[in-house]
């Protein structure tokens, strides 16, 4: 029987990076919850770095301040694409960070049985 579930859901991860973008004091909410590897899209995971090193010097990670940030990184992007994203909000955001948090420790748990599959067929 083989089973097809999403391990991502980019929905969400815009949900999440959109709020924390526009909502005062809502990362500090999930930081502990959240991670770089919560992610799955690649320039979500530079955006949320942004936020992290944003909010790390003191200054409040609202679109400008990431934004310049992410330049900063040398990200590229559309600004469009990033803007779009920083629009997206919901007041649901610990159900969706703990959404994206446990589908990282799901992708964690694939990559450990795709090595143990891979190396169960050699003896060394």
């Amino acid at each position: 029987m083989e089973v097809n579930i999403q391990l991502r859901d980019e929905d969400a991860e815009k949900l999440v990076l959109g709020t924390i973008i526009s909502r005062r004091d809502a990362l500090e909410e999930v930081r502990e919850l959240l991670s770089n590897e919560c992610f799955y899209n690649s320039f979500h995971q530079d955006i949320y770095k942004a936020i992290i090193q944003v909010a790390s010097t003191g200054d409040r990670p609202d679109m400008i301040t990431v934004k310049n940030k992410l330049v900063a990184n040398g990200v590229e992007f559309e600004l469009v694409a990033f803007m779009t994203l920083a629009s997206n909000m919901t007041f649901d955001l610990g159900q969706y960070a703990a959404r994206l948090h446990d589908l990282a420790i799901r992708r964690k748990f694939y990559e450990i049985g795709q090595y143990l599959v891979s190396n169960s067929y050699t003896e060394s």
